[in-house]
């Protein structure tokens, strides 16, 4: 998590590879993924929000929100939230 904490806003993929871009589409793609599949499926129209596969998203994007200066959450980013209060 620290290196998500030193992502620098605007910043070009790093020689080792890091791209906060694309940890963030990952991240976002997954989570889409996981919120449509239908063993996550749960009443009231939300889904489980497992700690094994919403916890690494709940924490991270978030972070790399602010690194890569995105204002607003994800619409994966939102749907989270509705699912975790219901």
């Amino acid at each position: 998590m620290a290196a998500l904490g030193s992502a620098r806003p605007g910043a070009a993929a790093d020689p080792v590879g890091w791209n906060p871009k694309a940890a963030a589409a990952y991240l976002d793609q997954r989570q889409d993924w996981w919120q449509k599949w239908p063993g996550a499926a749960r009443d009231h129209g939300t889904y489980c929000v497992s700690c094994h596969t919403v916890a690494t998203y709940a924490l991270a994007r978030p972070a790399l929100r602010g690194a890569l200066g995105e204002t607003t959450a994800s619409a994966s980013g939102a749907c989270t939230r509705t699912s975790a209060s219901a």
